[in-house]
């Protein structure tokens, strides 16, 4: 069949997801939570770039990136660990 994924054999993803969003933004209105989750991700891109990470995607208040996938396998996890710290 059709390959629909790519293999890479050294990895490491970062994912975060906001701890009580669903009862936070029931209480903002809908421009705050745009800019909320706007200034917030703006914020985790700068520390993508500057750690040498890739950004896979934003779904509502979930952030995901990716480091190693691209050839530069090395210290891929300390790199993560540095942006989540």
């Amino acid at each position: 069949g059709e390959q629909v994924a790519d293999s890479y054999g050294m990895t490491t993803f970062f994912f975060s997801d906001l701890v009580g969003f669903t009862s936070m933004s029931s209480r903002k209105s809908a421009m705050e939570v745009v800019e909320m989750l706007n200034d917030l991700f703006t914020d985790f891109d700068k520390l993508a770039q500057h750690h040498n990470v890739f950004k896979v995607d934003t779904i509502g208040d979930a952030y995901m990136v990716v480091a190693g996938h691209d050839g530069q396998k090395e210290q891929h996890a300390e790199r993560i660990v540095a942006m989540g710290l």
